[in-house]
């Protein structure tokens, strides 16, 4: 974990709809690198610090995160697995496991948050709205921000995921408490991924926030 990215306790992702072909711009002036529906992620400098690949978001639900636009050092790879019917998004970095992603197995207003493992399978905390009223409203599609929340069983203490209201692109400020026991990796992943998937984004295919 030698990344920049990992030291940092707090960053900030963005991203712009398919339809905006000039946000976020990353690491260049030429247009051929600024990708469409991507996720960039910046640090508290405003420098980016790891892109998320979204060559194909329509297509598959298979992240690859990289430290830079050009592809130069490959960070994370989360891939999706199919097991007894339910989804989850095993984390790799290179060819070491880091932990694995599940989703409730159901959706809707009621759902469970999400559960986040080690690469042994041992449960290490959930992911999930900090109030249940939040996930009414963004059920309803009438949530302007977002207020998320990853709680660890050994460190308490969450990580708070906000998104924040932004009418041209998706933005969410990633707070990490200072010393957490959480895997910075894990946290990344779960910034990167559990958007999309929830459909807090427009960047899969169909609303799958209920």
């Amino acid at each position: 974990m030698a990344n920049a990215i990992f030291d940092l306790d707090s960053y900030t992702v963005l991203a712009n709809p398919t339809g905006v072909l000039n946000l976020p711009s990353v690491g260049s002036e030429n247009p051929a690198l600024r990708h469409v529906g991507g996720f960039v992620v910046f640090g508290p400098d405003g420098s980016p610090v790891a892109y998320r690949d979204d060559s194909a978001p329509r297509l598959r639900a298979d992240f690859e995160i990289w430290s830079d636009d050009l592809k130069q050092e490959q960070l994370l790879h989360v891939q999706p697995r199919e097991r007894d019917g339910r989804t989850s998004y095993a984390v790799h970095a290179g060819d070491d496991p880091v932990g694995e992603l599940w989703p409730p197995p159901s959706r809707g207003l009621l759902a469970k948050p999400w559960s986040v493992h080690d690469a042994g399978g041992t449960t290490l905390g959930t992911l999930g709205d900090t109030k249940w009223s939040h996930r009414l409203k963004r059920g309803l599609g009438r949530a302007e921000a977002e207020s998320l929340q990853l709680v660890g069983v050994a460190d308490p203490r969450p990580v708070f995921f906000l998104r924040q209201a932004d009418p041209l692109r998706y933005m969410l400020r990633v707070m990490i408490p200072e010393d957490s026991a959480w895997d910075r990796r894990l946290v990344l992943a779960c910034a990167l991924v559990m958007p999309a998937v929830e459909g807090f984004t427009a960047f899969l295919a169909g609303d799958r926030r209920l």
